[in-house]
């Protein structure tokens, strides 16, 4: 149509519904890498949030001249921690302060306490199986056990924040790798998520 001569400015039907198809091919497209760096970044974050609570509480263990306790809860799917005036079990008794918030952090969603065959979710920490592990650092910075705390997201990626060793209670992530637990850049290689 045109008025006076000249054409409408506009799109017509089928240019708009082209452009919807379009935009549907590459959503449809790009979802399942989206998807997987949303559950990446979720696993990566989540076992970040465990290490950098552990390091608070060797570092409160200090400050404070007392031991501190990291527990982490399988079933609540929860860690958390206190100053242990006395360690009985991981088992925070009336009266010991929290480290962080009071009731810990829980996991975030789609990531659980898990490890791959022939591994445990708590190695070195002391443990009750199935119900929660935990690491002691003492008052002068060293953890009682050296160890590792290991989370996995339902994919089957499995990262680990691992303790060791002993005397400087060094904090480390790694992530399995079908064999063994590496950590980024080990042996030359970057890490790689399903």
């Amino acid at each position: 149509m045109s008025v006076h001569g000249r054409r409408l400015a506009g799109f017509t039907l089928i240019e708009l519904m082209i452009v919807m198809i379009i935009l549907m091919v590459v959503a449809f497209l790009g979802y399942p890498a989206l998807h997987k760096t949303i559950i990446r970044s979720r696993l990566e974050g989540g076992v970040r949030q465990i290490a950098v609570f552990m390091q608070q509480a060797r570092y409160e263990s200090i400050r404070f001249n007392t031991p501190v306790v990291v527990r982490a809860d399988y079933a609540a799917r929860k860690v958390s921690g206190f100053r242990d005036n006395v360690t009985r079990n991981g088992v925070r008794d009336a009266g010991e302060a929290a480290v962080g918030p009071d009731n810990g952090f829980d996991l975030p969603y789609l990531i659980d306490f898990a490890a791959p065959g022939g591994f445990t979710i708590v190695e070195g920490f002391d443990e009750d199986p199935g119900n929660a592990g935990w690491a002691v650092f003492q008052s002068d910075g060293s953890v009682v056990k050296a160890g590792a705390l290991r989370v996995a997201d339902r994919r089957g990626n499995y990262l680990e924040v691992q303790v060791r060793p002993q005397a400087t209670a060094r904090i480390e992530l790694r992530k399995f790798d079908g064999t063994a637990f590496r950590a980024q850049g080990e042996l030359g290689k970057a890490w790689t998520f399903d």
